[in-house]
């Protein structure tokens, strides 16, 4: 007798074999997170009651990440099963920044394409004179649209220009 074991070790299929024959090679179902290849020793003659256990491997799936039109690849991942995918991060576009994609990359179960999304790039602005910061209404901007600086009076003081202080 030979019964045939799953990843988990429950009997699938039990089946009466000849003294010295080799027991039937059948497709065994897959289970939800790994993929039935084949079985451990299925060619080897049978002397006695024997257990022959499925040799399963973890499923993957292909991320396949797209443009904003949905339309054209620009990479693609494999992930296992139930794991998260690293993602990408796909090049800006003038003044568009990468914003998102249009589903989640989490936990994985079945192959999947998502679309980019892309948002305008938005800066926050804040002015200071020498040391103090000054409240002189413009907050942000956003980056390609023209933005009228506010001028400043000081006494004692000119106006000339704004300064850009980057920090990194």
């Amino acid at each position: 007798k030979v019964e045939f074991l799953d990843i988990d070790n429950n009997v699938i299929k039990t089946e009466n074999v000849a003294h010295g024959s080799t027991p039937s090679n059948f497709q065994a179902p897959d289970i939800l997170s790994h993929k039935f290849v084949g079985w451990k020793n299925i060619d080897e003659a049978i002397y006695a009651d024997t257990k022959i256990k499925g040799i399963y491997e973890l499923k993957k799936f292909t991320i396949t990440y797209l443009d904003e039109n949905g339309t054209t690849v620009l990479h693609t991942e494999e992930v296992e099963y139930g794991k998260d995918a690293k993602g990408f991060t796909p090049d800006r576009k003038g003044n568009l920044s990468f914003a998102g994609w249009s589903d989640s990359i989490k936990n994985i179960t079945s192959d999947k394409s998502v679309i980019a999304s892309y948002a305008v790039l938005s800066h926050n602005v804040s002015f200071f004179d020498g040391t103090e910061k000054l409240d002189l209404g413009v907050k942000s901007y956003n980056e390609g649209e023209e933005t009228i600086l506010p001028t400043y009076e000081k006494e004692g003081y000119s106006y000339q220009i704004w300064v850009e202080e980057t920090k990194s």
